[in-house]
């Protein structure tokens, strides 16, 4: 499998991260920030495309990360090959549906059909899930959700047409919610896709759930 058949990816990492208390995009895994491991394990699985949204804390990323300049009006490409763009969300006071919506204004400027969904604080699970993913996503998938014992996780793949709906949807309407909208699918429009990962699980969003993640894959963090 080449880079060229990873559809783009979305990561979102716009919030405040109140719980973590630090920006969660910035917290130190193995001595690298959390954006830069997670772009890394993208890359290395085969992705070369990723729309990296931020909101709060911007100037800090700014600071911290010398691309964030270089690719918020342009895409960037790394040392490694991957391509970068960032959308910067300035109403990322609204949720996360508005950080998706601008990811997806930039993902339809592209022609790829398939673009996958990662929030900042899940971490990049291993390249069975994303391979799965893409080979049971078919031409009428809209979504595909990885699941383990029902329960869904990330990231998720989100169809062209899709996105272009979900784009002109309101992030201040209480139904604005990806979760929601792939309810309101038609199922046969919706692929869930049984995996073994438990990362697609993981949640990141506070300092115990951050040990617990990084105890348990033997890794360690700067805060």
């Amino acid at each position: 499998m080449t880079k060229m058949d990873f559809p783009p990816l979305i990561l979102l990492a716009a919030g405040k991260s109140r719980r973590m208390g630090v920006p969660k995009g910035l917290i130190k895994i193995n001595d690298k920030n959390l954006i830069d491991y997670q772009l890394k394990a993208f890359g290395e699985l085969g992705g070369n495309k990723v729309i990296v949204v931020l909101g709060a804390h911007f100037d800090e990323y700014q600071k911290v990360l010398p691309w964030v300049k270089t690719a918020l009006n342009d895409w960037h490409k790394t040392d490694s090959g991957t391509l970068l763009r960032v959308a910067r969300n300035e109403n990322f006071e609204l949720g996360q549906f508005s950080s998706l919506k601008m990811g997806m204004e930039v993902f339809l400027t592209l022609q790829d059909q398939y673009a996958f969904v990662l929030p900042i604080d899940v971490p990049c699970p291993g390249s069975s899930v994303w391979k799965t993913l893409m080979a049971k996503t078919g031409t009428k998938t809209h979504a595909s959700i990885p699941e383990i014992s029902g329960r869904g996780g990330h990231p998720v793949i989100i169809s062209r047409k899709f996105a272009n709906e979900l784009a002109q949807l309101s992030p201040e309407d209480e139904e604005s919610r990806l979760d929601l909208q792939i309810k309101k699918l038609d199922k046969s429009r919706v692929v869930r896709v049984v995996v073994e990962d438990k990362s697609i699980h993981a949640n990141l969003n506070n300092p115990e759930k951050l040990q617990q993640y990084l105890s348990a894959q033997n890794l360690k963090t700067g805060h």
